[in-house]
């Protein structure tokens, strides 16, 4: 499909590049060249139409007989999962099968990672089904869990229709795998990290077992999120909200309240003591230990508002000449980061502002820092990089969006803006470089407030306090 595309590509830019010239001697010979062009073109397109009917033809007939062989798989499996499963002993069993949907060193799967390091065995023996490789499964099973890695649905993601298809594709085929793990292994209990896959949801439905669902999304469309919610209330036996107001967030949609469970997401340990105590990241950017850094770390997206940031920056670097900013995280939105760096030279911030790309050592760069903004524009769900920056000894600074506020106490262990005020951000800012005092009375409350609310003991036993209501009732 690329090749196609690139091709295609290519023919419209020849079109274009051999146009005859309007007027002149060179016309006439322009002209016959140009027709040679179009007809060799015109030849070439031919030749591409024929081979893409072939290549959809047989691409489709393939997706059909795969979706009618995964439906009757599914139909003759189903009878017999269920029957090794009602056959098996499983009364006394504590065999947890916890899901994720992705792997990667971000975000939710951190988060599962968090429960799977901290879960007691004694107890509990986890299973963990991934739908990709990466840091979550390599974790685990360095940790001797056993870890299956299936392209699971992503299927309640909203998306565009063909991905949509894909994802129930996906889900026709990843679901005779999940309905297997229950009926072979003696699995009570399903923990579900993410929203957006619904596979082991309607296997565990299907086959008895107690569903946990994590809820850790933020719902932009309506109409999408009416349909997610009805989707989560009707499989879930218990759902796990990171924050109030993402709990609020499903009870709006008539979510039984004896379903809910409001569990703050927690920081690891290393954190609270990193390796270097941020000397290796000032150093990483030849920056001197008494340059006072202001940092943004996370996903750069029009969303997360690091626009909002730049401009306040902008005001700050008027006033004092010994302020530097660094932005740290992924740089794909090639678009939103070419206009930060237009207004960065603009504003005269060359050389001031630093961009990092994404880094592993978030720990390091937390530490490295002297304050956090975490300056979002929508409505984070939570916000585990202000809890971060807590954890390191950085004041955290964020915007007043979704669940930022609960995290950060406003004026005691942090300060709160209001969101796309970049004068108030500067404000604040200015505000805490001029005042070490307060400053670091804010970090001193902010480091205990994150050692004491958001610990990862109390999270993962709240959890196990849940697992097991479910598993005596």
């Amino acid at each position: 499909m690329e090749q196609e595309l690139l091709i295609a590509l290519m023919i419209s830019h020849a079109r274009w590049w051999f146009r005859p010239p309007r007027s002149g001697p060179e016309r006439e010979h322009a002209a016959l060249v140009m027709s040679e062009v179009n007809r060799r073109l015109d030849a070439l397109e031919s030749k591409l139409r024929i081979g893409r009917f072939k290549d959809r033809l047989m691409a489709g007939l393939s997706i059909i007989a795969w979706f009618s062989m995964s439906l009757a798989w599914i139909v003759v499996f189903y009878p017999w999962a269920l029957a090794m499963r009602l056959r098996s002993e499983r009364a006394h069993s504590r065999t947890v099968l916890l899901v994720s949907h992705d792997s990667a060193q971000e975000g939710a799967p951190l988060s599962l990672l968090t429960i799977v390091q901290g879960l007691n065995r004694d107890d509990f023996d986890p299973l963990l089904l991934t739908g990709a490789e990466g840091h979550l499964a390599q974790s685990a099973r360095a940790l001797g869990i056993p870890t299956f890695v299936v392209p699971l649905s992503h299927c309640l993601r909203q998306r565009f229709l063909i991905l949509l298809l894909r994802d129930i594709y996906r889900l026709v085929i990843s679901f005779p795998f999940v309905l297997y793990l229950l009926a072979y292994f003696p699995i009570r209990l399903v923990h579900i990290n993410s929203l957006v896959t619904p596979d082991a949801a309607i296997a565990g439905k299907l086959m008895g077992v107690k569903t946990v669902w994590h809820f850790r999304e933020a719902l932009s469309n309506p109409w999408w999120a009416r349909f997610q919610i009805f989707i989560l209330g009707r499989f879930a036996d218990r759902i796990i909200c990171n924050s109030n107001f993402s709990r609020q967030v499903v009870a709006r949609h008539q979510v039984s309240d004896a379903k809910l469970a409001m569990i703050y997401n927690c920081v690891p340990q290393r954190y609270f003591a990193p390796r270097w105590g941020g000397g290796a990241f000032r150093r990483s950017l030849r920056i001197d230990a008494s340059v006072f850094l202001v940092g943004c770390v996370g996903r750069l997206g029009r969303d997360k508002g690091q626009d909002v940031f730049i401009n306040a920056a902008a005001t700050v670097a008027r006033k004092r000449s010994d302020v530097f900013f660094v932005l740290v995280g992924s740089l794909k939105d090639t678009t939103f980061v070419r206009s930060l760096e237009e207004t960065i030279e603009k504003e005269g911030l060359l050389g001031r502002v630093i961009f990092t790309g994404t880094r592993n050592d978030v720990a390091e760069v937390m530490a490295g820092i002297d304050v956090h903004v975490t300056p979002s524009r929508w409505e984070e769900p939570f916000g585990r990089v202000a809890l971060e920056a807590m954890a390191a000894g950085a004041l955290s600074v964020v915007s007043d969006r979704g669940g930022l506020p609960e995290i950060v106490e406003n004026g005691h262990s942090g300060l709160v803006f209001q969101s796309e005020d970049a004068h108030a951000l500067a404000e604040l800012l200015d505000l805490t470089i001029g005042n070490p005092k307060l400053r670091e009375q804010l970090t001193s409350a902010g480091r205990e407030r994150a050692r004491e609310v958001f610990s990862c003991c109390k999270h993962v036993r709240r959890i196990e306090g849940i697992y097991r209501q479910l598993l005596e009732a």
